[in-house]
């Protein structure tokens, strides 16, 4: 080839590279753009509540479930048929308190975490993104699919997993503080007849410490037990430890307000300890980049695993053979079921009679979807029929 012609060539590929960057920068400018005008202002959100308009429309919504799940080799390939999606309410605005003055605040940042339910009402948390006011949960009503109101939490902790018990009919949550792990917990009672005002806008609940925790990524309640999940990238930082209740009270065991103050020679010896108490029943490496756990009446874990940017993991979890149905999932486990989903999924949670999984995302959060982390927003609470993990 002449030269000529070959300076046309690299002139050619200079063009259309420039062009390609230009085409993303310009891509990356105006989906910033879009999301930064998906906001709402707090003069067109009556007080106390939460906006409840969504993101993207329905068939954005279950093309970006659908083509993460196509996209893998994981067991289960889904279809538009299986989907069914609640906008999460709050995602463009939603009311609050200051943390500090304790005054209505109206905050677009908030941040979805966790997800549970009973046979009337799904319970999502969120916590500020911009580490200023307490964090919510909202309620919605499962028949109607329509958002009630938002219950203002006494704290900003991340409220990284939500969990019920319908014996007792009580709503519990991941309540953290600066020192070690916690949770708290208030009746449906409670939640019914919560209306926040000027002078007593948060939720009235109580909180239980958990000394030997230092932190909470996802919970489950199943058979008067507690299931408290460790967020971790590997098997040092990993955990599920199973925590003991009374079947008498619904609490924990009178052991769990003793500290244990770690003082033994090695871990091994502290978790010895914390057995020998009966602070903990069971515990579990688990899996790396765990959200959320939840477990079938016949007794499966779905854990739900985050991986970055890249597609999210609903895994669905034999108990070893060894120890018949006491909980000891493990790292061994090679005929875990894997469904592949979104990137940023967070808790996983069952409707108490059809078994239907509900899961929940972080990437229609503003702090996520303006800076164009996730590619796929997903802004529904996402219910997938049993069938499919079973």
């Amino acid at each position: 080839m002449k030269r000529k012609n070959w300076d046309c060539v690299i002139y050619v590929g200079i063009v259309v590279l420039l062009f390609c960057g230009t085409a993303l920068s310009i891509s990356h400018v105006n989906r910033t753009d879009k999301y930064k005008k998906m906001i709402v202002a707090a003069k067109d959100v009556p007080m106390w509540q939460a906006d409840t308009q969504p993101l993207v429309s329905e068939n954005e919504f279950k093309h970006n479930f659908i083509e993460a799940n196509h996209q893998g080799k994981l067991a289960t390939q889904l279809s538009p048929d299986d989907l069914s999606g609640i906008v999460l309410p709050g995602l463009r605005g939603a009311w609050s308190v200051d943390h500090r003055s304790r005054k209505a605040s109206f905050g677009n940042n908030w941040v979805p975490q966790g997800i549970t339910q009973d046979n009337q009402y799904i319970f999502v948390s969120l916590y500020d993104g911009d580490h200023q006011r307490n964090s919510l949960i909202m309620v919605i009503d499962k028949a109607s699919q329509k958002y009630v109101k938002s219950l203002i939490l006494d704290s900003k902790s991340h409220v990284g997993g939500l969990a019920y018990d319908p014996q007792y009919q009580r709503l519990w949550w991941s309540n953290d503080g600066t020192q070690f792990a916690g949770l708290s917990y208030t009746d449906i009672t409670n939640i019914k007849q919560y209306q926040p005002t000027k002078d007593r806008p948060t939720l009235k609940s109580e909180r239980i410490a958990i000394p030997w925790a230092s932190r909470t990524s996802g919970i489950a309640y199943h058979n008067y037990e507690m299931f408290i999940v460790k967020y971790g990238l590997n098997a040092a930082t990993r955990t599920i430890a199973v925590m003991p209740f009374d079947a008498n009270t619904g609490l924990p065991t009178d052991n769990q307000r003793v500290e244990v103050v770690y003082q033994g020679t090695s871990f091994k010896e502290y978790v010895e300890t914390l057995f020998k108490e009966k602070k903990i029943s069971a515990l579990a490496s688990g899996f790396d980049r765990m959200q959320g756990l939840a477990i079938t009446k016949s007794n499966l874990a779905l854990i739900t695993q985050s991986n970055g940017d890249d597609n999210s993991v609903l895994m669905v979890v034999q108990p070893n053979g060894q120890t018949g149905d006491k909980f000891d999932y493990r790292d061994d486990v090679k005929d875990a079921k894997k469904i592949q989903v979104p990137s940023s999924v967070e808790q996983v949670s069952l409707d108490n009679t059809s078994q239907d999984v509900s899961l929940i995302f972080e990437s229609g959060a503003k702090m996520y979807r303006e800076q164009g982390q996730h590619p796929k927003i997903i802004d529904r609470i996402v219910t997938i029929p049993s069938q499919i993990v079973q």
